[in-house]
């Protein structure tokens, strides 16, 4: 897959550190690689997972899981762990992933005297039903981060965990995917109008929205080569000036796609 842009790099647009937040707080599960005894890894599907301020992950495993036991304080040793974050488009895409974060560092439980509070500041930022679990069938784990990458369109990037710790998610992140979806089922003229944006090779093919921040929307477009393998390419349309609300964020697209009635359509006064 390749990725087109319309948008030189002077353009506003997320950093790389962003795209790893916002990436971290839409995906509903993750995967936990431990390195446990004799370098044999060990993997759990977490229940759900926190990058706090401090730049630490915060995960919750099932009570029985490798990665619980590979805290362990019997063990002898603070076992290294990777998180691996996958960022899916809202839509049904041919290819689904937009986005891979790993996260790795090493594993620390959390201790008891520290879990109460935990749990009301994760709460407060974004409640999870998994939090009902912990203390019963599920224990929370510490990731203490010592690298960051994430792979896209775009290839591979790092990012610093200093980077990670004054980032913060898009604010559309949690109305995105009701938003997207919404703009494909229900204003599937406006994509049509947006598609004419795209070069002129691209507009061949079957145009999808693929994702949107505060800076732009980015679109999918499915077509195939003549041999019938696919040549999916995604392409950013950057946005006049950054928003900051789903008001704005509407009069953006409709900016974008030529709409004269940027506020939508308003009775004619007499």
């Amino acid at each position: 897959m390749t990725e087109s842009t319309a948008r030189t790099s002077a353009v506003p647009a997320p950093t790389t550190a962003e795209l790893v937040r916002s990436a971290c707080a839409r995906a509903t599960d993750a995967v936990l690689a431990v390195e446990g005894v004799a370098n044999a890894v060990e993997t759990t599907v977490t229940a759900l997972h926190h990058v706090q301020g401090s730049g630490d992950v915060v995960v919750s495993v099932p009570l029985d899981s490798p990665a619980a036991t590979a805290t362990w304080p019997a063990i002898g040793v603070t076992p290294t762990a990777m998180l691996e974050i996958t960022d899916l488009a809202p839509l049904p895409l041919r290819e689904p992933v937009r986005a891979l974060v790993w996260l790795r560092g090493t594993l620390h439980p959390v201790p008891a005297t520290e879990i109460r509070a935990l749990l009301d500041d994760i709460a407060a930022e974004h409640p999870h039903p998994g939090l009902l679990d912990v203390g019963h069938t599920a224990v929370l784990l510490r990731l203490v981060l010592s690298s960051v990458i994430i792979a896209d369109s775009h290839g591979a990037e790092p990012v610093s965990v200093r980077e990670l710790v004054d980032a913060t998610p898009d604010p559309f992140w949690e109305a995105e995917t009701d938003w997207l979806r919404h703009l494909e089922s229900d204003h599937a003229d406006l994509v049509t109008a947006l598609s004419r944006r795209l070069p002129t090779a691209l507009r061949r093919g079957r145009v999808r929205p693929l994702g949107v921040d505060r800076f732009g929307i980015r679109l999918r477009v499915e077509c195939e080569h003549d041999d019938g393998t696919a040549c999916d390419t995604d392409v950013r349309l950057p946005f006049g000036s950054p928003v900051h609300d789903v008001a704005g964020l509407s009069r953006a697209i409709r900016a974008l796609a030529g709409c004269v009635f940027l506020n939508g359509l308003r009775a004619r006064s007499t």
